[in-house]
Parts: C-alpha cells; structure tokens; sequence
C-alpha cells in the first residue's frame, strides 16, 4: 500500500465515523492534541479548536445549527510525504430549525502526525483556498 493509499483510506475511515456519528471513532483517527482551524468565509473571520475537548465543542456547534450533517470525501489528494492531504468534501445538511437543506463543496488540507493520527485540519469554505495552502509551503488561513 502506497503512503497516498494509507492516508485515504485513513481520513476516509474518520469520514465515515463522522458522518455516522461516531464520535468514538472520529476521535480514533485524531491526535489528542488536534488543532481543528475553520476559514468561515465571513464577518466570523477563523475559529480554532483545540484538542478533544474543543472537537466535541464543534460538533455541539454544528449540530445546534444543522442536522443530518454528511462530509463526503470527492478527492484526496496527498503530498509526496504521505503525511498531508487535500480533501475535498461535499457537504450535505438541512437547517434544524428552517428545515432548508444546504449542499456545498468545501474543502480541508489535513497534517498527519508521525503515529498517523491527524494532529491538523484547517477547514476552507473555498476548495481554491484549500489547494493554494495545500500547495504552498507553510500551509494556513
């Protein structure tokens, strides 16, 4: 297995506890220590979370605001060190409160740390943004 197929097959597994709302095995595939950085696109500027604890202050967030959340990984993409990767995500959702469903692409440059757990995800509203941080040298928002 090629470090480009590890890291697929890594992310897509933390995908799909996500989605299924596993928080457990969400957090199987994160460092203690994951640094979760969110570009909002908006007045909101950049929200940091840090650790287990701010991941679980996410997902508290985005549940508040929306349900049947589902991040479907379209493209992974890896560098040559097998230790970052662009995922670009379709995002499908619907409003608790207005019911109005919502689909977007976006897109998330993920750092690997040496036990292959992810120690950070910076979040784009803009797949453009994603790939120019993922491509650059010193990846961020």
């Amino acid at each position: 297995m090629t470090a480009a197929d590890s890291i697929a097959q890594r992310l897509r597994a933390g995908y799909a506890a996500l989605n299924d709302g596993n928080m457990s095995g969400t957090l199987d595939e994160l460092a203690p220590d994951v640094e979760l950085v969110l570009s909002m696109g908006g007045p909101e500027g950049t929200l940091t979370f840090r650790g287990y604890e701010g991941i679980a202050e996410w997902a508290t967030g985005l549940g508040d605001a929306w349900r049947d959340v589902v991040f479907e990984p379209v493209e992974i993409e890896s560098d040559a060190s097998g230790r970052r990767a662009l995922v670009v995500v379709k995002v499908r959702t619907r409003g608790r409160v207005s019911d109005m469903g919502l689909e977007r692409m976006e897109a998330h440059v993920v750092e690997l740390g040496p036990t292959g757990k992810v120690t950070r995800l910076l979040g784009f509203t803009d797949p453009d943004e994603a790939r120019a941080a993922f491509e650059g040298s010193e990846p961020g928002l």
